[in-house]
């Protein structure tokens, strides 16, 4: 009977050989492989055969080397065709508009990347742009690319140039503070968390099961990626579960990048009494160095696993969308009409353009109503006396008084048609104060506290010490003063009109906006200066006229 077998398995239809595309384990034509096929296939190929291989030079199942055909080696090639089991398929989940490849992995659904987000689950922005002390002091959670800003930076993958932000994001995703992996807003997608660590010993118990006891973390490793300056030592991994295990380095507690290409480091969501949990690939040991606790300030790559309760509920999961279902996980393509969060209002005829900064929606333009919320008009066309001594709501168009002054290299300030284009309306304080409101309906005046709001947020996303460049516009100031407006704010100097002679001075250096709150006699206001990266907060006499911003109500 085992030379019946033995001549069956030779035949053209049954070669089989490790890596060979015709090899068929299913021994008992069931369409699964189960470990009745591994046995079968055992009994036929004892380590006594010796003729086995020189019958078929192209067969070789002694996976490990050791010149012993075993369970091991079998099982090995049952783990790469799969089993009987019917698992449900890992669909790919998208967070901060970027889709993840998954594998499955025993009953186990992975990202088969690390994770990338720059904010939480609930949309909240993830603090990121920190500077070395920023990074080693701070206590809420951050994020980093990898080689970010000055940081020292050092690499050693043979392919990737880790030191290349865009290039380290590409390969490595992001690195994480523990802070951001304990925070209660969560970091991975709906129905995805940040991996326990019984789930990495559940995730290496199933590999090593698969024939790989002893070089898990082999098994685990990219193919690619992993130093090769050692003579004679290959580092890189076989990546047979398609789990795809980058040498994505560290952020030290110092702020300094280092161990790219030489560890993946993967942080769990268990804490013990003293650090996290955490777990080590690296290049220099076969399986997985766990049992690792890392300081929690340090930041490393995270992995999400799917909920072992996760329900598949199919939809556009994109929430910039108009077709948006809040209760869906996976992205069915659904997604077409791409939805603004701030819808544009109208005012004294009217449409202002609109952008959402964090949170808060602004105007993307300086307000230029003639008429207050009710409809009533706001004074307007004050000769330079009447300007000056008003204790009423008024505006002005720079460049309508007797002195003009203008520095702009691109605008002509002084040409009232193209400054209420450029720069829409200035307004003394007692209009900004007044109660029949100078904003549309559901929009106001920002106060001084929601002015912070918006500077602590663009500061937290990387400008810190450049708040003020990221919201001038590109174009328009003078001494090569332009910002980047890396948020749409678009801010233009569009100057002021003076409140003790009248006279519109200043556009082209300095923009000015008010706030609606208070200050004695006084009212806080916020300006850009072309010569100064900061937003400056100050507050000044009520008569003198400056720019408005509206914001939209917070409910």
């Amino acid at each position: 009977m085992r030379q019946i077998v033995l001549f069956l398995l030779l035949l053209p239809g049954f070669v089989f050989a490790q890596g060979n595309p015709n090899y068929n384990p299913d021994f008992d034509n069931n369409d699964c492989y189960t470990i009745m096929d591994v046995l079968s296939l055992l009994v036929i190929l004892m380590p006594d055969d010796a003729g086995m291989e020189s019958m078929n030079p192209n067969y070789d199942p002694d996976y490990d080397g050791d010149g012993v055909i075993e369970i091991g080696d079998l099982t090995h090639l049952l783990a790469l065709f799969g089993t009987c089991e019917e698992t449900p398929a890992c669909s790919s989940p998208n967070m901060d508009s970027y889709s993840y490849s998954v594998v499955q992995i025993g009953d186990q659904c992975w990202f088969a990347e690390n994770l990338r987000t720059s904010v939480y689950a609930d949309g909240t922005v993830i603090p990121s742009g920190l500077n070395d002390a920023e990074w080693e002091s701070t206590t809420s959670g951050a994020t980093a690319v990898y080689g970010e800003g000055d940081s020292d930076c050092f690499n050693i993958s043979p392919d990737i140039d880790a030191c290349d932000e865009a290039q380290a994001l590409e390969e490595y995703g992001r690195l994480y503070n523990w802070y951001a992996v304990d925070d209660a807003r969560g970091l991975c997608p709906s129905g995805w968390h940040v991996a326990t660590e019984g789930d990495w010993t559940d995730l290496e118990n199933h590999v090593s099961a698969q024939g790989f006891s002893g070089s898990e973390g082999t098994a685990l490793k990219s193919t690619y990626g992993w130093r090769t300056d050692i003579p004679g030592t290959n580092t890189n991994g076989t990546d047979d579960f398609g789990f795809l295990g980058l040498p994505s380095g560290l952020r030290a507690g110092d702020g300094e990048f280092d161990l790219a290409g030489s560890d993946l480091n993967l942080w769990s969501s268990s804490p013990t009494e003293t650090y996290p949990w955490s777990l080590i690939l690296n290049w220099g040991y076969p399986i997985f160095l766990g049992d690792n606790l890392i300081e929690p300030h340090l930041g490393l790559s995270v992995r999400c696993l799917r909920d072992a309760d996760y329900t598949e509920v199919q939809g556009c999961t994109d929430p910039a969308y108009t077709e948006f279902d809040a209760s869906a996980n996976v992205d069915d393509g659904s997604c077409a009409t791409l939805a603004s969060p701030c819808e544009s209002p109208s005012m004294d005829g009217y449409t202002y353009d609109v952008v959402q900064i964090g949170d808060q929606c602004w105007f993307a333009e300086n307000l230029w109503t003639t008429t207050y919320r009710n409809g009533e008009a706001i004074p307007a066309g004050l000769t330079d006396g009447e300007w000056t001594s008003t204790t009423s709501g008024a505006t002005a168009v720079y460049g309508e008084d007797d002195g003009c002054d203008n520095y702009s290299p691109d605008i002509d300030a002084c040409d009232e048609t193209q400054s209420l284009a450029e720069y829409g309306r200035l307004y003394n304080w007692y209009a900004v104060d007044d109660a029949r409101g100078l904003c549309p309906s559901g929009w106001h005046v920002p106060t001084d506290e929601e002015w912070t709001d918006l500077e602590d947020f663009i500061s937290a996303q990387g400008f810190s010490g450049t708040e003020g460049t990221a919201l001038k516009s590109t174009y328009g100031w003078s001494n090569s003063g332009n910002g980047t407006d890396d948020f749409g704010f678009s801010a233009l100097p569009g100057g002021l009109r003076n409140g003790s002679s009248g006279y519109s001075d200043v556009a082209g250096d300095y923009g000015y906006w008010w706030s609606s709150s208070p200050s004695g006699g006084n009212a806080w206001y916020r300006g850009l200066y072309y010569g100064n990266p900061l937003i400056f907060r100050v507050y000044y006499n009520p008569r003198i006229g400056f720019s408005v911003r509206c914001l939209r109500d917070a409910d």
